[in-house]
């Protein structure tokens, strides 16, 4: 069996940087010193130029200022440097003056024929491998001639002559130095993001390993939202995967509450505290109702992620459903010895999903139970603020610390007082979700050991 073995190369922020300055420090130096010596062969070559342009000059002045008194070829000598490499001085009658040259050449040029000279124009006489012969002709202002032979050697490539210069040392040297400077500029600036960044990813590896931890705070907003996003993911994700055992008792936990009233119904019923009337059947039938609602929505939280929300948004009376809700738990109030207030403002209208409604007010209203102990008060209000519906839940139980407020509303969460009662940390979590998917707003007030209020706020809209 062949196997086929993907490498990749796995780079940390840190040495990815690192390379990064690296290259651009590399092209930088190699740009500017390039650039540089480009510039300094240019001002080279015009200096050469104008050096030579004067020496001839000076050779022509000289010539038609000679007095006779010192040797000419003597004089000359001292202008036959490079690339000068033979000066032939002629009268006006064309009668050889003077014949200065070097001796140390790879050849002495030949005179050329004296058809081939053409006034002031360069005239190539000879190639060799080591350089070109050319030759100058001048007329002075005294008629004498002038014919300058010049050795120019071939000219070396001008990326050779950077190697074979001392600079190609010096630029080695500057760019050694701009890349450690460079890396240590890279490095101070990655290190915040370095450490930024590993924090987000040991949350990610402790949420792998379903390790419970706090998410990192971070100045980098982009890290922030990383995290948030990774918090998110991982709290569907853990519903998701949850076993068997863990939906069922999930599905226990929704349908509780109703079946706590039916149950709290027939109790009565069966004490003769109730006469199972026509308004009694009703209540019985929607309490059935809310439970196959609860179960519907049920089935749709446990599928998060899934992208498929069953929202059912219609014109409601908020009294009318606030106040039934309350009805079905006046038997469950009773029967726990709590106190149950209730001051709801008939028709008050506005748009929403009656079932996750009900939903949200059923699981206030049974949390607020749950941790009030008998003789005390959970009052409900239902009430019409300007442009709002706001719907009320205040109990006088064991309140919230304000340390748990931001992860209340998180599934699985539990106060930190809240550990002794019976409970999984889904049933405001139910609430927040029942909230946002219908566009209310949930806001909570609370003090420990004086009780908490939960304010559901619905916006009026037009029928």
């Amino acid at each position: 069996m062949a196997m086929v073995i993907n490498l990749e190369i796995v780079m940390t922020i840190k040495k990815y940087n690192a390379l990064l300055s690296f290259i651009i420090c590399f092209l930088s130096v190699i740009l500017t010193a390039v650039v540089i010596t480009r510039v300094l062969d240019i001002s080279q070559q015009k200096t050469i130029s104008e050096i030579k342009n004067q020496q001839t000059l000076n050779i022509i002045h000289l010539v038609d200022n000679y007095d006779g008194n010192a040797s000419l070829e003597g004089i000359l000598k001292a202008y036959l440097t490079d690339p000068k490499s033979r000066i032939q001085v002629y009268d006006k009658f064309d009668n050889l003056i003077c014949d200065c040259k070097q001796i140390n050449l790879p050849f002495i040029p030949k005179e050329p024929p004296e058809e081939e000279i053409i006034p002031r124009m360069n005239k190539e006489l000879s190639q060799e491998k080591s350089g070109l012969i050319t030759t100058q002709e001048f007329i002075t202002p005294n008629n004498n001639k002038i014919v300058i032979s010049s050795f120019e050697k071939v000219r070396i490539p001008f990326f050779t002559r950077i190697l074979e210069t001392g600079l190609f040392n010096y630029y080695l040297l500057v760019l050694s130095i701009a890349f450690v400077f460079s890396l240590t500029a890279a490095l101070f600036a990655t290190k915040k993001i370095n450490k930024e960044v590993s924090k987000a990813s040991n949350f990610a590896y402790s949420m792998l390993l379903d390790e419970k931890t706090e998410i990192p705070t971070s100045n980098i907003d982009e890290v922030t939202t990383i995290n948030n996003i990774l918090e998110n993911l991982s709290s569907r994700l853990k519903i998701k995967q949850q076993s068997r055992k863990t939906l069922i008792d999930e599905l226990v936990h929704q349908t509780r509450t109703p079946l706590t009233i039916l149950r709290t119904h027939v109790e009565a019923y069966e004490d003769k505290i109730i006469t199972l009337n026509e308004e009694e059947y009703k209540t019985l039938y929607r309490e059935i109702d809310n439970l196959t609602s609860i179960i519907t929505n049920i089935s749709g939280f446990i599928e998060a992620g899934s992208e498929i929300e069953h929202v059912n948004i219609k014109s409601y009376d908020i009294s009318e459903i606030t106040n039934q809700i309350s009805i079905s738990l006046n038997h469950y109030f009773e029967k726990k010895k709590i106190i149950f207030i209730k001051n709801i403002e008939p028709k008050l209208c506005t748009k929403t999903d009656k079932y996750l409604l009900g939903q949200a007010i059923y699981n206030l209203l049974i949390n607020a139970g749950k941790y009030t102990t008998s003789g005390k008060k959970v009052s409900l209000r239902c009430l019409k603020i300007k442009d709002e519906i706001v719907i009320s839940v205040k109990d006088e139980g064991i309140g919230i610390d304000k340390k748990d407020f931001k992860n209340i509303f998180k599934a699985y969460y539990r106060g930190s007082n809240a550990l002794a009662k019976e409970g999984d940390g889904l049933g405001l979590f139910l609430v927040k979700e029942s909230a946002d998917k219908t566009g209310a707003k949930i806001d909570l007030i609370s003090t420990v050991n004086k009780g908490s209020e939960f304010i559901l706020t619905l916006f009026i809209t037009q029928k």
